[in-house]
């Protein structure tokens, strides 16, 4: 009998965004560790000898009545990060797609998300900056189209900041550049 092996979905969405930036034909491969327990580092992204150790830090979207109209909460780890353990931090955000005036139990809504990638010393920053505040937060106003939307900082270490450039769309040299000797 096979032992059953369960990775959460923001992972798997994460490694499969990833997978598309940094292919397999291009050297490329993900390592998932086998322990869930497994503190600090969610997976590793190799290239030859350049190794990436990557950490996923998750949320769903909450609805707010200001723009940006759906935001992403993550709690503010600061006493648990411990600078050097991950080399990339990747926020993701997931979220609905329906027509304005729907709601998002409507049969033709469908679901999305968004990835934020920073390195070690920009998450420590964000966690600094944080301060004793229990959250850190960004939002987006609902889109429908396939652009990538305006992420912006709205509670926390990250407020009033464009955190748009960290899409990692946007960060796909940043990504490869982690390879380069």
């Amino acid at each position: 009998m096979d032992a059953i092996f369960s990775l959460p979905y923001s992972e798997h969405q994460t490694i499969e965004a990833l997978s598309e930036l940094l292919p397999k034909s291009e050297g490329y491969g993900i390592f998932v560790a086998a322990s869930r327990q497994q503190a600090r580092v969610d997976f590793v992204i190799v290239r030859g000898a350049s190794m990436v150790r990557a950490q996923v830090k998750s949320s769903r979207h909450f609805e707010w009545g200001e723009s940006p109209r759906l935001r992403f909460w993550y709690r503010n780890f600061a006493d648990s990060y411990h600078s050097g353990s991950a080399d990339v931090f990747f926020l993701f955000g997931l979220y609905p797609v329906f027509r304005e005036g729907r709601k998002v139990s409507d049969r033709n809504a469908h679901w999305r998300h968004l990835l934020l990638a920073l390195g070690d010393a920009e998450m420590g920053a964000i966690l600094k900056k944080t301060g004793k505040d229990r959250f850190f937060q960004f939002g987006i106003d609902p889109i429908v189209s396939r652009k990538l939307p305006t992420v912006m900082g709205t509670r926390g270490g990250v407020e009033g900041q464009d955190l748009t450039p960290y899409l990692v769309e946007n960060r796909a040299q940043w990504l490869t550049d982690r390879f380069k000797s």
